[in-house]
Formats: C-alpha cells, sequence, structure tokens
C-alpha cells in the first residue's frame, strides 16, 4: 500500500489470501473500515496498524493470526473489533477495554489465557464482550462485570473457576450472562439475580453446588435461565420466586419428588436426565407450556397431561401403569412422547380427539388391543 493512501474502506473477506498482513496497512491513516475475515492470512500482526487512528469497524476473524495484538490507543473512533477465530494467546491487553468509543468486542476462539485487570472503565461505551472459547482461568475478573455500559457478556467455554459477588448491581446494565462450560464451583452469587435488566443466563454444564438466597425479585426481568448439567444434585429453592420462561435443569442428579412449587416457576420446564421418582400435589400445570420429564425414575400412574401443553415428554421412566383413558380430553399438545416408558393395556379411544396432536410416541412400551 502506498503511503499517505486515501483508501477508507478495504474489504477482502472470503478470499484466498494468505501469508502475513504487510506493514504497509499502516500507511492507510484514512481507512475507517478494515474486513479482512475467512482468509488465509497468518503470523503476528504488523505493528504499523496502530497508525490506522481513523478506524470505525475492524475484523480479521476467521484467519490463523498470533500475538502479540498492536495497540490501538489512537484509533479514538474504534466501535468494533472481532479477532475471533484466530491463534491469539497469553493475556488480553486492557488497552483494548480502554478505547473510549469500543461498543463491541470478539476474542471468541482463540488461546488466551488471562485477562489484564483495567481499572477506570467509568467512562466506558462497551456493552458487548465475546470472549467464549479460550483458555480463561481464574476467576472472572470482576473489571469485566464492572464495566458500565455492558448489555452481553459471553465467557462461555473456557476454565474459569470462580466468580464473584458482581459489582454495580443496582446501576448493571447486563442483559445476557453466558458462564457456560466452565470449572465453575460453589454456589451461584445472589447478585446475579439482582441485577435489574438481566433476561438470560446460562450457566449450564459447571460444578455449582448450589445458589446463594436472593430476595426482592418482583422486579426481575430474568426470563431464561439454565442450569443443566452442574451437578446440583438437589432443587434450587431460591429460584421458586421467579417467573420464567425458560427453566433447564436436566442432568443435574436431583432425585427423590419434584416439589409442586416448581410448576409456578416457568413456562418451559425441563427436568429430564435425573433420578426423579414422583411428583408432589398439587400439580399447578396451567401455565405450563412445555414440560420434559423423561430419563427419569417415574413411577405410579402416569398424571393428567397439561391441559395447556403443546410439548410434552414423558418418555424413559418407569410408570408401570395403563394410560389414563380421558388422556385426549381437552389436550391441546402437538407432542407428546410417552415412549419406553413401562405402559402396558390399550391405548385409549379419546386420543383421537387431540386434534392438534402431530407427534405421539408410544414406543417401546407394551400396549395390547387395537389402534383406535
Amino acid at each position: 500500500f502506498p503511503p499517505d493512501s486515501d483508501l477508507q474502506s478495504l474489504v477482502l473477506y472470503r478470499t484466498n489470501f494468505s501469508g502475513s498482513l504487510p506493514a504497509s496497512t499502516g500507511n492507510l491513516g484514512q481507512l475507517s473500515r478494515l474486513d479482512i475475515y475467512q482468509c488465509q492470512f497468518s503470523g503476528s500482526l504488523p505493528k504499523s496498524m496502530t497508525n490506522l487512528t481513523q478506524l470505525v469497524h475492524l475484523d480479521l476473524s476467521s484467519n490463523m493470526f498470533t500475538v502479540p495484538i498492536p495497540s490501538f490507543n489512537m484509533s479514538r473512533n474504534l466501535m468494533e473489533i472481532d479477532l475471533s477465530n484466530n491463534s491469539l494467546n497469553g493475556n488480553i491487553p486492557s488497552s483494548l477495554f480502554a478505547l473510549p468509543s469500543l461498543e463491541t468486542i470478539d476474542l471468541s476462539y482463540n488461546q488466551f489465557s488471562g485477562v489484564d485487570e483495567f481499572p477506570n472503565v467509568s467512562s466506558s461505551v462497551l456493552n458487548s464482550v465475546f470472549l467464549s472459547g479460550n483458555n480463561l482461568q481464574g476467576t472472572v475478573p470482576s473489571s469485566l462485570l464492572a464495566l458500565p455500559s455492558l448489555e452481553t457478556i459471553d465467557l462461555s467455554n473456557n476454565q474459569f473457576s470462580g466468580v464473584d459477588e458482581f459489582p454495580n448491581v443496582s446501576s448493571s446494565m447486563l442483559n445476557f450472562v453466558y458462564l457456560s462450560s466452565n470449572n465453575l464451583q460453589g454456589t451461584i452469587p445472589s447478585s446475579l439475580f439482582a441485577l435489574p435488566s438481566l433476561e438470560r443466563i446460562d450457566l449450564s454444564n459447571n460444578q455449582f453446588s448450589g445458589v446463594d438466597e436472593f430476595s426482592n425479585v418482583s422486579s426481575s426481568m430474568l426470563k431464561y435461565l439454565s442450569l443443566t448439567s452442574c451437578k446440583l444434585g438437589v432443587f434450587p429453592y431460591p429460584i421458586k420466586n421467579l417467573a420464567l420462561f425458560d427453566l433447564d435443569l436436566s442432568n443435574n442428579q436431583i432425585s427423590g419428588e419434584i416439589p409442586n412449587w416448581i410448576w409456578k416457576v416457568a413456562l418451559n420446564l425441563n427436568l429430564s436426565h435425573n433420578q426423579l421418582v414422583g411428583m408432589q400435589e398439587p400439580y399447578y400445570f396451567q401455565n405450563l407450556s412445555s414440560l420434559d420429564l423423561s430419563f427419569n425414575q417415574l413411577h405410579g400412574t402416569i398424571p393428567i397431561l397439561l391441559p395447556n401443553a403443546l410439548h410434552v415428554d414423558l418418555s424413559s421412566n418407569n410408570f408401570q401403569s395403563s394410560i389414563p383413558s380421558d388422556i385426549g380430553n381437552n389436550l391441546i399438545a402437538t407432542y407428546v412422547s410417552l415412549s419406553n416408558s413401562g405402559l402396558t393395556g390399550v391405548i385409549p379411544e379419546s386420543i383421537c380427539k387431540a386434534s392438534n396432536l402431530e407427534v405421539l410416541d408410544l414406543s417401546n412400551n407394551t400396549l395390547s388391543g387395537k389402534i383406535p
């Protein structure tokens, strides 16, 4: 690239360019947009990129770049950085989080092992941070969680072992928190549930032992909570007053009876792949639209199917009973699975009244008689 170039936008994505990014890239002092994602560039990023002071959008994702990352301290207009899917390693430099106009940074699927602490974030406008699929370890950095404009943070698929109480809870703007597939242990901090704007939490595939007690959930915006594969062992009682759309407690080694308060917590409830043996009455099924109790040890008679549910999965249990004769009365479900559940007897004719039913799975049982 010639010196003092007036080029303002360079887009080379999905090409077959390879080798190192030329040092002359630094000659593009007027460049505001650089898109070279999904090419075959490799090696370190040229230090001359510090001269790209007019950059607004930088996308170098899906290449094979290595460290060091040049300083972009002079790029005060830079709003978006995407360096995902490269071979970057070491610590993530704190200077990236100090850029005054930066709103989104994506460093996911690299080989970073840590994040440098960064103070003085009160003026940051950063609202989206994606660091999933790295080798980040230790405790989740509090400086990340303290970013005042942060709305989305994705730290999934790392090796974090702990998360402290969330700072600045009352003023937090966090909407989405993704911490799945780490090594997080201990109890889930209560401050997480106190975040006033939080809508979605994914803490699945960790090693939590429970949930800290929390209160004042009447104003909670939380709608989606995934705690699948967290080795909880018991139902997390502190969540009983939440009003969720989706709650996933599958694969948690939970045994015993299902408490009746759980039916009121979510519209879509997944309790599959546990060791549950029964359900406490009354059932409070009225609000549930989806229920998955598959792969448990439920026995006895099949409960009355949910009157308002569209998806019901009770497969792979041990009911050892007949199908209720009125199962099809007032049933609006489109999907019902009772497969592999030790069912005996005949298929009730009332099932023909379920006019919305699209999938009915009764396989791997010992049913007899005619198909209605």
